[in-house]
């Protein structure tokens, strides 16, 4: 019987690994932080910093994107005993360049962890930031061999997932809902969505707006909190495939007004860059449907196990032929954004409905035989 792959660790799951780490007998000898949210990261920096502040240790802190930055300063901190206390804590925030190959050989910075890491006479603890960071990197394996902690924390889901499409399962109004716990804030799971939705996929944002309702008496939620949010094109791009009117039209509304957050915490609005985002994400995951839905047994080459239920519940919402007239369609919007008329958003509306699914097509599997 095969073997299941083991399910994906929380972002919040991943910071209770830390917590437990920090709390044993024996401080771990380094700490990575990989993933896409900044959010996460800079807490679990954070929480290890308040750890180190109570050891007699010295702190020395380096920061790869500080203009006044020194390799060789930092290097030196790995690599030579603390002056004044038996131990140092050394703490490099956006280290992943540091950490990129020099050629075909480890960079110094690489070079000096990994020597830190193996020389026991040196004692402390680094911490790294490296969001980007792959889990067989060098450094990350030797983390792990030495008894470290690799924590990958990456953005929390702002999609319900296929099999449960309730808008208030997904990770980031959960969160909401739990974040709003820690500040004593009274909140329901209705409200949490309404923050989220509003907000977008930014904690930090969020956090102000549940600082807004923490004193709020009898205001509603929806009068203190602005809508601020645009769409993601990744959910516009879901909506799209499911056949859902309603939402497709106001997520590409509120897509093109108000533009999306993207993972380096900047916000893209020219009208252009959306339109290839979402027409690109489109493509690809229509061209994959329709794999699945001509051959089920294409499912375990273009998909995780995660992707792959997802996948395969969407295959089953059109037959063949339906997928196959979408993803020509999605070519053909393609090709126009490269012509000299351009795009005009009114036909990806147009789009959204000429492909548009019942609400009895959209949550039920498809039977065989049926025809769409």
């Amino acid at each position: 019987m095969k073997e299941s792959k083991k399910r994906e660790a929380t972002p919040l799951e991943e910071l209770q690994r830390l917590r437990t780490a920090l709390g044993g007998a024996r401080a771990p000898r380094a700490v990575v932080l990989r993933g896409d949210e900044r959010y996460f990261r800079t807490l679990a920096m954070d929480r290890v910093l308040a750890f180190a502040k109570k050891k007699p240790w010295e702190l020395a802190r380096h920061d790869a994107e500080d203009p006044d930055f020194s390799l060789r300063g930092l290097i030196d901190d790995l690599v030579s005993p603390s002056m004044f206390s038996s131990e140092r804590a050394v703490f490099v925030r956006a280290g992943a360049r540091l950490l990129k190959k020099e050629g075909s050989q480890p960079s110094e910075f690489t070079r000096a962890a990994l020597a830190f890491l193996e020389d026991k006479s040196i004692g402390g603890l680094l911490v790294v930031d490296a969001e980007g960071l792959r889990a067989d990197h060098a450094l990350a394996k030797a983390v792990i061999e030495q008894g470290g902690v690799v924590l990958a924390l990456r953005r929390l889901w702002d999609t319900p997932p296929p099999w449960d499409p309730d808008p208030r399962k997904t990770e980031l109004v959960q969160w909401t809902v739990l974040r709003a716990r820690e500040l004593s804030v009274t909140l329901s799971s209705d409200e949490a969505l309404y923050i989220s939705a509003a907000t977008g996929n930014d904690l930090s944002a969020i956090d102000t707006q549940l600082e807004r309702v923490a004193h709020r008496g009898k205001e509603s939620v929806r009068s203190l909190v602005p809508w601020n949010s645009g769409a993601s094109p990744f959910s516009v791009c879901d909506a799209l495939l499911a056949g859902d009117a309603a939402r497709s039209l106001s997520g590409l509304e509120a897509l093109f007004r108000g533009g999306f957050q993207g993972r380096d915490g900047e916000r893209e609005t020219d009208a252009a860059a959306l339109q290839a985002i979402l027409l690109a994400t489109l493509r690809t995951r229509a061209a994959k449907t329709l794999a699945v839905a001509l051959d089920p047994r294409n499912l375990a080459t273009l998909a995780n196990p995660r992707e792959q239920a997802e996948l395969e519940a969407r295959a089953r919402l059109r037959k063949a032929a339906g997928w196959r007239r979408l993803h020509e369609d999605v070519l053909e919007l393609e090709r126009r954004t490269r012509s000299a008329a351009g795009l005009d958003i009114h036909e990806l509306f147009a789009f959204a409905l000429r492909h548009r699914l019942e609400p009895a097509g959209r949550n039920a599997p498809q039977r065989a035989g049926a025809s769409r």
